[in-house]
């Protein structure tokens, strides 16, 4: 008899569990997911990043971004993606019904807030916990619907940025030819010109009697000599897309003397750099192309500051 009654009540208990387990399954299975719709990224005027330490604003003037209230233009590929990443927010799950924000990252001390604003509608906002173990997933809370989600791709990464992150580092960029450049190292100046192509077929005499084209020879004029084409195109070349390693705050453009190095290029406009000692191999620099002061790394600068004997050609 005793017996008996363990296996009934052993029976009951496996009946529990297996009901149990069935209204746990049949719950996750029947539970409906959030619908995300779809933004218009191109109608997006504001994005709003906020952290524990700060609240980042990026918004649309035109075609471009800024970074407020500074006015820092910002660098466009940075801001789309960003933009892909909440406009294409795809929940694959329920983590958690409610509470245990801690747990996700999700409290006050650790989350981020996404926000994005079409003037002043607010159109999506998500809280930004920590990434999941499988690191291609991240736990987020969206406005308006309870509730803990998994969210595709690694959102924890995307957001977690600062203002020098998301500032344009591009601190030159030479719109069409150059005609000419001026060169300056220490009280060392040289100047280096494109050389007039040759007129129609016009032939001169040379020695032997044979005839060539007029301007065959260098594309480039250093003083009376040809200068070396190769280093002179690889210098336009460096400046005509410059960035920057980081800018500089608290300096002016005025804050800075005595530079090692200047660059004057001449095209449909001047162009000017100079540049500076810095600190830890880094190297200061101001441009004509922005008013902020900025940085570069020590192999920048020298790919730069090219010794000024190197640009002439070689003696044949």
């Amino acid at each position: 008899m005793k017996r008996k009654k363990e296996l009934i009540f052993l029976l009951v208990i496996i009946a529990a569990l297996a009901a149990y387990l069935v209204v746990q399954k049949s719950g996750r299975m029947h539970y409906v997911l959030p619908s995300v719709d779809r933004i218009e990224s191109k109608h997006i005027t504001k994005l709003l990043i906020r952290n524990k330490d700060a609240v980042i604003t990026l918004a649309k003037k035109g075609e471009d971004w800024l970074v407020e209230p500074q006015g820092y233009p910002a660098d466009k590929g940075s801001v789309h993606s960003l933009l892909e990443n909440i406009d294409g927010l795809t929940l694959t799950a329920l983590a958690s019904e409610a509470g245990n924000e801690a747990v996700y990252e999700l409290d006050a001390g650790h989350r981020i807030e996404a926000a994005v604003y079409e003037g002043d509608k607010l159109v999506r906002k998500i809280e930004i916990g920590k990434t999941a173990a499988s690191g291609g997933h991240t736990f987020v809370e969206l406005e308006g619907h309870p509730g803990i989600f998994y969210a595709d791709n690694d959102l924890r990464s995307a957001f977690d940025k600062t203002v020098p992150d998301l500032r344009d580092k591009v601190v030159m960029k030479v719109d069409g030819d150059i005609a000419g450049i001026i060169l300056s190292k220490g009280a060392k100046t040289l100047k280096i010109e494109k050389s007039q192509p040759p007129v129609g077929n016009a032939k001169k005499k040379v020695r032997g009697g044979h005839p060539v084209k007029q301007g065959a020879g260098s594309r480039w004029i250093a003083g009376k000599k040809p200068a070396n084409d190769a280093q002179v195109d690889d210098l336009i070349a460096t400046l005509s897309n410059l960035s920057c390693e980081d800018f500089i705050e608290g300096k002016e453009k005025k804050d800075f003397h005595a530079p090692l190095y200047t660059i004057s290029l001449r095209g449909t406009k001047t162009y000017a750099l100079s540049i500076y000692r810095g600190k830890d191999k880094t190297y200061v620099a101001v441009s004509s192309e922005t008013p902020y002061p900025f940085k570069l790394s020590e192999w920048t600068a020298k790919k730069i500051m090219k010794d000024l004997g190197s640009l002439t050609a070689p003696a044949t």
